[in-house]
């Protein structure tokens, strides 16, 4: 066995055993089983990743994992959303999509649930534009005490469920919010609806190229439409999960119908527009380059920009700024003092552009 070929996010990746000895190369493909798919079968793009050089073994897994996760993000860029979260799923295929940065409890929370239903990835996850979910049953990098590199278990040496014979889709989108209160431990997990604002603003930043999405903000937003918005779970104990999840998945959210707030063209359509006439007195304003926009309550504004060199950004512009932005999808002149106050902030924050 010269190859270990295995499906992560909807990629096919390979694994190049042939630098390890037999006892090794059986070792990885154990710890991968779970996620293989043969290579009889394995189809699509095949992205090939050669083992580390790390002198520890254990180190060598470790780096296999960090590897293979990123050949799979790479595979799978501009073609769906790609999120820094664990998952699990019912019998029906119904998934809880747990997002989270480092730290924040995948891991454990995908270990604790895994025992209860079907294990989708302690790490990342893929979701299409319909809301089909794509797996990626790695194995769980595990923190051990005193150990300073994450030990690879795979999920059946753990006890974690196989998925579901039907199509995954997902059913609840919900932010860690793991606690360590010194006071003492949070009695009942407690789950808090997070305004479109502040939901579109976290879950971006825990996204894999998002700017490379076509309409990725307005795609974001459909999701949260069709699970019926972002829930914050705030826990101290991962053992207080599973009854709080498969309350989700058995009764979730009511999904809304989704909304298009945009012409065809992709540029937000404003509304009745908050604006002065054009005329030869006063600086004109128009809009920076931007990669998505979208409205979220209260009239305000979810905006997505990439800067070079730096991660996609999401601003959210209050009621009046995202007028004023508005107002600028053409060249336009302000007369009122107030509105051009405001439009020279948004022209500080590189939102706009004064001519």
């Amino acid at each position: 066995m010269n190859q270990v070929v295995v499906d992560a996010i909807g990629a096919r990746v390979a694994i190049d055993l042939t630098g390890l000895p037999p006892g090794d190369r059986s070792t990885v493909a154990a710890l991968w089983a779970d996620a293989s798919v043969g290579l009889a079968r394995s189809g699509g793009t095949v992205v090939p990743v050669e083992l580390g050089t790390a002198f520890e073994f254990s180190s060598v897994l470790a780096d296999l994992s960090t590897r293979v996760t990123v050949a799979a993000l790479g595979a799978r860029r501009g073609e769906v959303w790609m999120l820094h979260a664990c998952g699990v799923a019912d019998e029906q295929g119904r998934v809880a999509v747990l997002v989270g940065p480092s730290g924040a409890g995948k891991t454990t929370a995908a270990a604790v649930l895994g025992r209860e239903f079907g294990y989708v990835s302690d790490e990342s996850i893929g979701i299409t534009a319909s809301g089909g979910v794509l797996a990626y049953r790695k194995p769980l990098s595990i923190v051990r005490a005193g150990e300073s590199v994450k030990e690879q278990v795979a999920p059946s040496d753990l006890g974690l469920k196989p998925l579901p014979d039907k199509p995954l889709t997902v059913s609840s989108l919900i932010v860690l919010d793991r606690r360590r209160d010194p006071a003492g431990p949070i009695r009942h997990p407690t789950l808090t609806p997070v305004p479109d604002s502040v939901a579109i603003a976290t879950l971006a930043e825990q996204s894999s190229f998002l700017t490379a999405m076509p309409s990725p903000l307005r795609t974001v937003s459909t999701h949260l439409r069709r699970v019926g918005g972002v829930r914050r779970l705030s826990y101290d104990d991962a053992g207080d999960l599973p009854d709080v999840v498969a309350r989700l998945l058995s009764d979730p959210p009511r999904a809304e119908e989704a909304e298009t707030d945009h012409d065809s063209t992709g540029i937000l359509a404003a509304p009745q527009p908050v604006r002065s006439e054009r005329d030869d007195r006063g600086p004109t304003y128009t809009q920076s380059p931007f990669v998505d926009a979208v409205t979220v309550e209260n009239g305000q504004i979810a905006l997505l920009r990439a800067i070079d060199g730096d991660p996609a950004q999401v601003l959210v512009l209050a009621p009046h700024a995202a007028a004023v932005w508005r107002t600028a999808v053409d060249a336009v002149t302000l007369n009122d003092e107030t509105l051009r106050r405001v439009a020279d902030e948004l022209v500080e924050h590189g939102l706009l552009v004064r001519q």
